[in-house]
């Protein structure tokens, strides 16, 4: 099992695509544990344009996102190395899945710290 996992890390396709997602991750994680501090009070978890904020709670459940994305990154790389010794294209389809979710959730941790930013009058 060892082998075959140092096997699949050898390839360069597999290693840099895992790297960007590792990296979007852990940037994710800096994002939100530096701006999003514990506090007592409630902030927004969720915003959108029609109805405003709509989904609020504890600071910690903003790290639910980067979670998430270690399992997305975990699930995945599990799939691409099982099924990329059968068909490559499947494993790159997966390898790349997981770089692009991983930009996504970036993405939505950056609007959920903009949206819990202090409101400048």
């Amino acid at each position: 099992m060892i082998h075959q996992v140092q096997e699949f890390l050898r390839k360069p396709v597999v290693w840099i695509n895992l790297l960007l997602a590792v990296l979007f991750n852990l940037v994710t994680w800096g994002m939100l544990l530096i701006n999003m501090t514990p506090q007592d009070h409630l902030i927004t978890l969720h915003y959108t344009v029609d109805f405003g904020v709509d989904k609020v709670g504890k600071w910690s459940e903003t790290l639910l996102i980067p979670t998430f994305g270690v399992l997305l990154i975990l699930i995945n790389s599990g799939f691409a190395m099982y099924f990329g010794q059968k068909a490559k294209i499947v494993r790159n389809f997966f390898l790349v899945l997981t770089v692009i979710l991983s930009i996504l959730l970036f993405l939505s941790s950056l609007l959920l710290v903009i949206a819990n930013l202090p409101a400048q009058i």
